[in-house]
């Protein structure tokens, strides 16, 4: 049987607008997990997409998932999104790349991370 573990709830944070990538959270453990699921809530209207990337650290080995540009929450018209990925590592870090066309006061952002242990 499975079961799903809330790693990290993020409460409503500020993504700024300028340059990035800045890391968003602490740095989870997840060496129980099996896969990881993030929920995302974007509470900041139609201004541009979101690019979140996730990096997960096995000892010195560091292994972004998936890949860079694959990793797209949010879209024009889109206000939550959803990721699913296998985690083959002890350590998951969060990170925001740039966004276009962001508001200058930045964007407002929830995040859920979970965890399947099996």
């Amino acid at each position: 049987m499975s079961t799903n573990h809330l790693l990290y709830d993020s409460g409503t944070i500020v993504i700024p607008a300028g340059p990035a990538p800045f890391q968003i959270g602490p740095t989870l453990d997840v060496r129980k997990y099996a896969k990881i699921r993030v929920v995302a809530h974007d509470y900041s209207g139609p201004f541009g997409d979101i690019h979140i990337r996730f990096r997960v650290k096995e000892g010195n080995v560091v292994i972004e998932l998936p890949p860079p540009d694959l990793v797209l929450l949010f879209g024009p018209g889109a206000n939550t999104g959803t990721v699913v990925f296998d985690v083959p590592g002890r350590e998951l870090e969060m990170f925001v790349r740039d966004f276009p066309a962001a508001p200058l006061t930045g964007k407002r952002l929830h995040l859920f991370v979970f965890g399947l242990e099996v």
